[in-house]
């Protein structure tokens, strides 16, 4: 409509758009499913059998934890799974135990990081991955002797044989983001579109809660 409201820089244009789409009566090409539960049922048997007949497609993409592997029967495909609790007690560890097994087992992963670096997120799938039978290291390497540079002989031999043995694995791929300060979900967004473009994504995580913002606040 005609107005006579004057737009002035980048910003201001933009949250003009953002809140004029809002109020659009018309779906976007997206649009979520609906309908009557009732015409979904021969569907969902359809699906059921699928799955019945390919175990592997059914399950959902692993913690490598296994009790809650069991529990969980891990994240499938359109689930957002929120992790949380207190400061320390291992929610960064639990997201990259998890990117770890899903890289691990052929998905393509992106992980984006801002509460702690890339490199020490890195480590910590390092740490994790030093853990296998293969290296004889029963509780694996501590991230945090890696990172401050305190490894025994011993713990250093075996993170150098992790290195090696991770730089060879034939396995999908875990592309590690380190945040900028104005990070948000819409870069998060941005971010999954340009390698899904190369590559499927499968899995995204996301190593803060702060980054589940938008990029300004909308009514």
């Amino acid at each position: 409509d005609k107005s006579d409201k004057i737009l002035r820089g980048h910003d201001h244009a933009r949250a003009f758009l953002a809140e004029s789409l809002q109020h659009m009566e018309t779906a976007g090409a997206e649009a979520a499913p609906e309908g009557d539960m009732r015409d979904d049922m021969e569907k969902l048997w359809a699906v059921y059998l699928g799955k019945e007949d390919n175990p592997d497609q059914a399950a959902g993409i692993k913690y490598g934890i296994h009790e809650l592997d069991e529990c969980t029967g891990g994240v499938r495909p359109g689930e957002l799974v929120l992790v949380a609790g207190f400061t320390g007690e291992g929610k960064s560890h639990l997201v990259a135990s998890l990117a770890w097994n899903a890289m691990r087992n052929g998905k393509n992963v992106v992980m984006f990081t801002t509460e702690t670096t890339r490199e020490e997120m890195e480590v910590r799938i390092l740490a994790r991955h030093s853990r296998l039978p293969k290296f004889k290291c029963p509780g694996g390497i501590d991230s945090h002797e890696i990172l401050s540079g305190t490894l025994s002989q011993e713990h250093k031999r075996i993170f150098r044989e992790t290195i090696e043995d991770f730089k060879a694995l034939d396995a999908g791929n875990l592309i590690m983001v380190q945040m900028p300060a104005n990070g948000s979900v819409d870069y998060v967004h941005a971010k999954a579109n340009q390698y899904n473009r190369s590559t499927q994504v499968d899995l995204i995580v996301i190593d803060s809660i702060n980054l589940l913002r938008a990029s300004r606040r909308y009514e």
